[in-house]
Formats: structure tokens, sequence, C-alpha cells
């Protein structure tokens, strides 16, 4: 693999780490904003299903940012330019920041549904 093909590799991974975390982003605002809206109207049915929808989407997401940083750390791997893969910022230097926040904000969502569904009483 020449320099140049490597290189194009490493736009493309993280042009998809992008993709993949911009739908993340999306699907957890929708989430977020639909339980605000009618999330104490829904039943427990509808409760479940639009949750499970929530997080296979955002687990796939998740998934797929992390397999997006591995293939660009190989590809980083593949420089010969010792100097270019140095001040790189690595497949690895993303790939727990990123996926560790966008698996902290399913968590989140989940509970910021759970708490709009049982609200506090004083």
């Amino acid at each position: 693999m020449t320099q140049a093909e490597a290189m194009e590799l490493i736009a493309i991974w993280s042009g998809l780490a992008s993709t993949d975390f911009t739908l993340y982003i999306t699907a957890t605002f929708a989430y977020i904003v639909a339980a605000y809206v009618v999330g104490s109207k829904l039943t427990r049915i509808q409760t479940l299903m639009i949750s499970f929808l929530y997080v296979w989407l955002a687990v796939i997401a998740v998934l797929a940012v992390d397999s997006d940083f591995t293939w660009m750390q190989v590809s980083i791997e593949q420089l010969e330019d010792k100097r270019l893969r140095e001040i790189t910022y690595t497949g690895e230097f993303w790939r727990l920041p990123v996926t560790g926040f966008m698996s902290c904000g399913i968590l989140v969502s989940i509970y910021f549904m759970w708490n709009v569904r049982h609200p506090k009483t004083k």
C-alpha cells in the first residue's frame, strides 16, 4: 500500500466515524425530544418499543464508530513515513473516549425517559 493510499484510507475511516457519530447524535436527540414531549403519555409497550429501537440503533452506531477507529488505526500503521504516524491522532487515541461518551449517552437517555415516565411527586 502506498503512502497516498494509506492517507486516503485514514481520511475515509475518519469520515465514516464522523458520520456514524452524527447518526448517533441524531437518534439520541430524537429519543430525548420524544421522551420529553410525549414520554408521559406513552403506554408501557410503546415506551418499550421506542426504547428498544433507540438502544438498538445507538449500539450499532457505537460499534460502527469503534470499528471505524480500529480500521483507521490499521491504516495509520501502514504509513511509511514515521513522522506522519507520530503527528496523526491515532484511532486508538479517539476510540475509548468517543465510544465511552456514546455508551454513557445511551444510559443517560434511558434514564431521562424513565424520569419523565416516573416523575417525583411532592
